[in-house]
């Protein structure tokens, strides 16, 4: 059973979020940098039909995880977007200064493009894992990778963050990581995770909180986002990968 109380965890979304796609029979060749953000969301949603639908051990899709870093945008969840007004053809009137995107999971709005870094991961397990067992194996697997490249973070929230949750990964007392995760079952049983991390990878925060606070100011909502609540660590996007590339791929096959 999902916990409701805890930040940025959501049942899946009832119906589709994206019009189904044909892209590829090997769900292996995943999303690369600057792919649009819808686009990139579409193939997941595609993916976890097909692995919900599949055998356990299907090796054409199987756990995955991968790092990507999209086009200049704003993602949404589901329920912000429909709080914000964020019409079918995600588009919210008054607002052309970036696209918007409705991902799986949960939270608020998050800045999205150069300067931040995407992790996308699928799980599938016999037995539901537990939600925050999960996120902690999660965050334990990134702190491993950040160890390795001398960067040294604690799990917590950040109070004026930009979709805070409890399982944020801080740096000098500065977010840098946000995480959300979201749980399905498949056709024969078995409980499947789409897990998200958004990494910031020396993006200006003053930048990243001006582009949301316009967001919501249009939509009706205005909300204030500290900027030195946010990590302006610079950490190369090539780096990051082969750091965590180990770590990440035990966390989601164990």
């Amino acid at each position: 059973m999902i916990d409701p109380t805890l930040k940025s965890v959501t049942a899946p979304p009832r119906g589709d979020i994206y019009d189904p796609l044909s892209l590829a029979s090997d769900w292996k060749d995943h999303p690369r940098d600057g792919i649009a953000l819808r686009e990139a969301y579409s193939w997941e949603e595609a993916r976890l039909s097909v692995m919900r639908s599949a055998a356990f051990d299907d090796p054409s899709c199987g756990p995955l995880v991968y790092g990507w870093i999209p086009a200049t945008s704003i993602s949404l969840s589901k329920r912000e977007a429909a709080k914000l007004g964020v019409r079918e053809d995600f588009t919210l009137k008054g607002f052309t200064a970036e696209p918007l995107a409705i991902r799986g999971t949960g939270g608020t709005a998050v800045p999205q493009g150069p300067g931040t870094m995407n992790i996308t991961f699928f799980t599938r397990h016999k037995a539901h894992p537990g939600v925050h067992e999960t996120y902690n194996a999660m965050c334990q697997a990134l702190q491993t990778g950040f160890n390795a490249l001398s960067i040294t973070t604690e799990i917590g929230a950040k109070p004026g963050s930009f979709c805070d949750g409890d399982y944020n990964l801080l740096y000098k007392g500065r977010k840098l990581v946000g995480t959300a995760q979201r749980w399905c079952r498949a056709r024969n049983g078995d409980t499947i995770g789409v897990h998200h991390a958004v990494v910031l990878t020396g993006g200006d925060p003053m930048e990243l909180c001006v582009r949301l606070s316009k967001l919501y100011n249009i939509a009706g909502h205005p909300t204030v986002y500290d900027p030195s609540a946010h990590s302006d660590k610079r950490i190369d996007p090539d780096t990051l990968r082969d750091a965590l590339s180990a770590p990440l791929a035990a966390f989601i096959t164990q």
